[in-house]
């Protein structure tokens, strides 16, 4: 059984993009958009390096890449990247659930 991690990293990548941002309303609307355009930005910096990666794996396969060293790192750089952005969603849903079981 063969797994492609690139094309499920796309795909977890592509369902984040497809949320809605709420219209501004008020300054926490504001607040939580700006911080809602911030995620969006760093999801989008995930993809690109998602696909700097694998357009460089591809390279070195074909043979039109000569240095795997340039494939390594981007690879790293790309799974760095993708456990990060996992783990700031970990925390801001860790998070959230705080801030909702709170009781005023």
């Amino acid at each position: 059984m063969k797994i492609d991690f690139f094309d499920m990293n796309e795909r977890v990548l592509k369902s984040a993009l497809t949320k809605p941002i709420p219209p501004i309303r008020t300054n926490l609307d504001k607040a939580s958009t700006a911080f809602a355009t911030v995620l969006e930005e760093s999801v989008n910096q995930v993809a690109d390096l998602q696909k700097v990666s694998k357009d460089l794996t591809k390279g070195f396969m074909m043979g039109t890449v000569e240095n795997i060293h340039d494939v390594t790192i981007a690879s790293e750089k790309a799974g760095l990247a993708m456990k990060t952005l996992n783990t700031m969603r970990k925390k801001v849903l860790e998070a959230y659930r705080d801030i909702s079981s709170t009781r005023l």
